[in-house]
């Protein structure tokens, strides 16, 4: 009719799930980062390196190779297309160049009073009622 349910295991269960999310969101806010100062381009240009090197040490010595990968002289096309990304990414768009926005900054001075009342407020009696009867049931005691 009822089964046991085993509330250790849920509990280790939802902690390994809320922890794997934790992590993930903390992968997402890194990788976030990275792209927003342009390590995209590092990796990309790692990536480019390393494969110029890979080709060039077949042709030529270990020494040479890696010469001509890093002179700056001997670009390879995905290098080329790194640098292209790169400078288009640094140009401010022309289109946000072309509309100018005058934003004139004015103190506006608005006053709030509150509302007047003429008259008299009603008088409120200071004094309470004497009472005469006792209650009707003793308070409680603590035992």
């Amino acid at each position: 009719m009822f089964r046991a349910v085993d509330t250790g295991a849920l509990l280790r269960q939802n902690a390994a799930v809320i922890f794997a999310a934790a992590r993930f969101g903390r992968l997402l806010v890194v990788l976030a980062l990275v792209a927003s100062i342009g390590g995209h381009w590092a990796l990309l240009q790692s990536v480019a390196w390393t494969q110029m090197l890979v080709e060039r040490t077949q042709a030529a010595s270990f020494g040479e190779a890696v010469k001509t990968t890093f002179d700056g002289a001997h670009p390879c096309a995905m290098c080329k297309r790194i640098s292209d990304g790169k400078q288009k990414e640094q140009q401010p768009s022309q289109e946000l160049s072309k509309v100018k926005l005058d934003v004139i900054c004015e103190r506006a001075v608005t006053a709030v009073f509150p509302p007047r009342v003429d008259g008299e407020f009603a008088r409120i009696a200071m004094r309470g009622e004497v009472r005469a009867e006792r209650p009707p049931l003793l308070p409680p005691r603590v035992a």
